[in-house]
């Protein structure tokens, strides 16, 4: 009885998007929705004695909103897990049971993404209930249950994403070659369990 109601934190299924500021002088010419790719070179020296240079990728951000003043210009860009396909609704070609690879397949292909092919394959099975929106008389729309077999019905892109984060017990971000990469949350080393019966009613 010891657990506060709303004090739990969860942090299960997030997409953690990554934030990027840059200034720019006036010169340059950026307007909003253009992609900026950052990456550094790193010089290593082989075993030879020759210099190489190693690319590493840093990610690639989306103009969200430019702040100018007289000599210079603010960028401030998201990446791919902050853009308006997130809000657009999940329109699945797939049906129940499917895998986490197919699920995956579709969400990444409409956001211009990847995801790693060591990712869990997990068999995803029909939710229990699946619910729709449908609009009533006094003309407001009600959740009411649905017998739709489609995946991820009446979800959004976002959502599914979210949703598919969690099935695999964890939270996606971006790697710098816009690459989904799951984090997980481990369960080993767990202090106390709560089930129904600990939260008052």
């Amino acid at each position: 009885q010891d657990l506060v109601s709303g004090a739990e934190d969860y942090i299960v299924g997030n997409l953690g998007v990554s934030k990027l500021i840059i200034v720019f002088d006036n010169s340059v010419t950026v307007k909003e929705g253009d992609k900026i790719a950052v990456s550094v070179e790193l010089k290593t020296i082989l075993n030879t004695g020759q210099t190489y240079w190693v690319n590493v990728p840093l990610g690639s951000f989306f103009v969200f909103e430019i702040s100018k003043t007289a000599l210079t210009q603010k960028v401030e860009a998201y990446d791919a897990l902050y853009q308006k396909k997130l809000e657009d609704k999940y329109i699945s070609k797939l049906v129940y049971p499917t895998t986490t690879h197919l699920i995956l397949e579709e969400l990444c292909s409409t956001l211009g993404i990847s995801y790693p092919s060591d990712m869990p394959n997990l068999v995803v099975n029909r939710p229990e209930v699946v619910n729709d929106l449908k609009l009533n008389d006094d003309g407001k729309y009600e959740v009411v249950e649905t017998d739709s077999n489609q995946v991820g019905f009446g979800l959004t892109v976002g959502a599914m994403l979210s949703y598919m984060a969690s099935y695999l017990s964890g939270n996606f971000i971006l790697e710098g070659n816009n690459k989904l990469k799951l984090i997980n949350l481990y369960t080993s080393d767990v202090h106390k369990s709560y089930t129904l019966k600990d939260y008052a009613v």
